[in-house]
C-alpha cells in the first residue's frame, strides 16, 4: 500500500504578531510625542506632556520578539552549510526596506552628512563608528539587531544554553560598567544588556513548550497590552534601583552621554531596563500561549504590582498627580476591567483588536523603519501649520502616510524582493526527479 504522507506546517504564532503590531504603533506614537516640534514646526500642544513615554519598553519588547522569532525559525542548530542561508534570509528580510528608508531620510533631512557617516549607516556600522542619520533615528536599533544576528550563530552552532548566555551577558555588562573608564568601552554594556533581552526570546522558545490544550484568551491579551502601556509610570522597581544605587554607589548606574543623542545610542540599554524584563518575559509567554510553572501566580504578581507602585508613590510624595497620571491610570484601569469582566461583547471586541494588531504586525517593520523620515518630511512643510486644528490634521496625515508606506514596503516591495530571490534560487537548483509510485510503497 502507499503510505500516506502528512506535512505539518511550521507553527505560526499569529498573536505574537499582535504584540509586534502593538509595539510598532506605540513606537510611532511616542516618537511623535517626543518630537512634536517635527510634526508641526510652529505648534506644540501642551497636552503632549501627559503622554510622554518615560522609558523605551516597546523597543525592549521588539528585541525579545526578535530573539523569539529567530529561535522559532532555527530550531535545528545551524551548521556550516546552513549559515549562509540563515544570513541570506536575514538580509532579504531586513536590508531592502532598510535601504529605502535611509534613502528617504537623506532626501528629507536638513543636515549634511559626510560620506563616511552615510556609508556607516548603510552598512549597519552607525552607533559604533559613525553618527546616526537622525532623520531616521530608529535605525540605531538595527546596528544592535544585526550584531545579535551574528552572535546567534555560534550560540546555535555549538548549542550553547541561552540561560548561560543571558547570565554571562548581564555579568559582563555590569563588569564593563564598573571598570570603565580604566578598561572597556561604554557601548559594551549596552551590547550586553540589549543582548540579554534578545536572547531571552530564544530561552523562552527552548524551555517553555506551547500549551496545546488551552485556547488563547484575546481579552487577557488586550488586558496585558493595557498593562504594559501603564508600566513606564507604574514600575516601582526602577525607583528602587535608583534609590539604592544612590545610597550604595553615590550616583545613578548610568553612563554620562553629555546630552549628545549619538552618545546616548551607545548607552541605550541600561540597568534601569531590567525592571521591565519580567513583563517582557510574560508578554512572550502569553502571546505564544506557552506553559510555565506557576504561570498564573506570576501573571497576577505582575498584574497587581502597579498597585504597589501607586501606594509607594503616594507614601513617598503624599500625593498623586491625577492629571499627569491620567494616561497610565486609565490604561491600568482598563487592564483590570478586562480581567474581571467576562461578557461576550467584550470578548468579541478584544478579538477584533487582536486581529487588527495581527495585521499591523505584518507591516510593523515597515512602520518602524519609515516613520522617522515621514516625521522629518512634515517638519519641512511650513503651510497648514501653527494651530491646534492644523496640528491634528498633520497628526492624522502622519499616521495615515506611515501606514500606507509601511503597507507598500512590506506587502508589495518586500514580497517582490522575496519572490525575485526565490525565483533566482529555483533557477540555480537542478530539477529533482519525481519519485516513482513504487518508491513510495511500504
Amino acid at each position: 500500500m502507499i503510505e500516506s504522507i502528512t506535512y505539518k506546517p511550521k507553527p505560526k504564532f499569529y498573536t505574537l504578531n499582535a504584540l509586534r503590531g502593538y509595539s510598532a504603533i506605540f513606537v510611532v506614537f511616542y516618537h511623535m510625542i517626543e518630537n512634536g516640534q517635527y510634526l508641526d514646526p510652529h505648534y506644540w500642544p501642551g497636552w503632549f506632556k501627559y503622554f510622554y513615554d518615560k522609558e523605551h519598553m516597546r523597543v525592549l519588547i521588539f528585541f525579545v520578539i526578535s530573539g523569539t522569532v529567530i529561535q522559532l525559525s532555527n530550531k535545528v542548530p545551524l551548521t556550516l552549510k546552513t549559515i549562509p542561508e540563515y544570513f541570506k534570509k536575514r538580509a532579504i528580510r531586513i536590508y531592502p526596506i532598510y535601504f529605502i528608508s535611509l534613502v528617504a531620510a537623506l532626501i528629507v533631512t536638513k543636515v549634511t552628512y559626510s560620506y563616511l557617516t552615510i556609508a556607516g549607516n548603510f552598512t549597519f556600522l552607525q552607533v559604533l563608528f559613525t553618527d546616526v542619520i537622525l532623520a531616521n533615528g530608529p535605525v540605531w536599533t538595527l546596528h544592535f539587531e544585526v550584531l545579535f544576528y551574528f552572535l546567534f550563530v555560534p550560540i546555535s552552532v555549538f548549542n550553547i544554553s541561552p540561560s548561560k548566555v543571558f547570565i554571562f551577558s548581564v555579568i559582563l555588562g555590569f563588569v564593563n560598567f564598573f571598570v570603565y573608564p580604566a578598561f572597556g568601552f561604554v557601548i559594551i554594556t549596552a551590547y550586553c544588556f540589549g543582548f540579554a533581552f534578545w536572547i531571552m526570546g530564544s530561552f523562552i522558545v527552548k524551555h517553555f513548550p506551547v500549551d496545546k490544550d488551552r485556547l488563547v484568551n484575546n481579552r487577557k491579551l488586550v488586558s496585558f497590552l493595557f498593562l504594559i502601556s501603564a508600566l513606564p509610570y507604574l514600575n516601582e522597581l526602577s525607583v528602587l534601583i535608583y534609590k539604592y544605587s544612590m545610597k550604595w554607589y553615590g550616583k545613578q548606574l548610568l553612563f554620562d552621554f553629555g546630552g549628545d543623542i549619538n552618545n546616548w545610542f551607545k548607552t541605550a540599554f541600561t540597568v534601569y531596563d531590567f525592571p521591565y524584563l519580567p513583563y517582557c518575559f510574560m508578554a512572550i509567554i502569553i502571546f505564544t500561549n506557552r506553559t510555565v510553572k506557576y504561570k498564573t501566580l506570576i501573571f497576577w504578581i505582575l498584574q497587581l504590582f502597579p498597585l504597589f507602585s501607586l501606594y509607594s508613590t503616594y507614601h513617598r510624595t503624599h500625593k498623586i498627580d491625577v492629571l499627569a497620571m491620567a494616561w497610565p491610570l486609565t490604561c491600568y484601569a482598563a487592564s483590570l476591567l478586562l480581567l474581571f469582566t467576562n461578557f461576550n461583547i467584550i470578548e468579541r471586541i478584544a478579538t477584533k483588536i487582536i486581529n487588527f494588531l495581527v495585521w499591523m504586525g505584518g507591516v510593523s517593520y515597515g512602520m518602524y523603519i519609515i516613520h522617522g523620515p515621514i516625521l522629518a518630511l512634515f517638519n519641512r512643510i511650513n503651510f497648514m501649520s501653527g494651530t491646534h486644528t492644523t496640528f491634528l490634521i498633520r497628526m492624522l496625515g502622519y499616521f495615515v502616510l506611515t501606514f500606507i508606506c509601511a503597507y507598500l514596503l512590506e506587502k508589495k516591495f518586500h514580497q517582490w524582493v522575496t519572490a525575485y530571490f526565490n525565483k533566482a534560487k529555483k533557477q540555480q537548483q537542478p530539477e529533482q526527479p519525481v519519485p516513482a509510485a513504487s518508491d513510495l510503497l511500504v
